[in-house]
């Protein structure tokens, strides 16, 4: 009877040392447990990650804006296109103003020294004799 009762209290510790060491519950919701607190810390390292995702993007943006606004402040300084898949760039065309009334008036008396040109129709050349016996065929 001892040989019985002691292989009984050995089989009966063994099965409580079983159920006390696992908590008393199954394999199944031991790995439900474990399932739930891997996704737990998931969870927290992925809001950890998309905060810090978040903190970079807006300090990129920030940069970005502070960059764009001292742009904005500098002259516009444009380049001509060196892409010449559109065809061939073309100058544009110099204007010139229109000549004005005075512009005219010069050109048609004979440009700007008019008062010379006046001057020397009033007053008597020297040189018309000689002028006039050259052409009657004199010396």
């Amino acid at each position: 009877m001892n040989k019985k009762f002691l292989i009984f209290g050995a089989v009966a510790v063994f099965g409580f040392m079983l159920t006390t060491a696992f908590g008393g519950k199954t394999k199944e919701q031991q790995m439900a447990e474990i399932e739930q607190e891997a996704q737990t810390q998931l969870e927290d390292y992925r809001v950890e990650l998309q905060e810090a995702c978040t903190a970079r993007v807006m300090e990129e943006a920030e940069r970005q804006f502070a960059e764009a606004q001292t742009n904005a402040e500098k002259p516009v300084v444009t380049r001509k296109s060196t892409n010449r898949s559109s065809g061939p760039a073309v100058d544009p065309v110099p204007t010139t103003p229109p000549p004005t009334k005075s512009d005219k008036q010069t050109k048609m008396e004979g440009g700007s020294n008019t008062a010379e040109k006046q001057e020397k129709m009033t007053s008597p050349e020297p040189n018309t004799s000689k002028k006039k016996s050259k052409m009657q065929g004199g010396n």
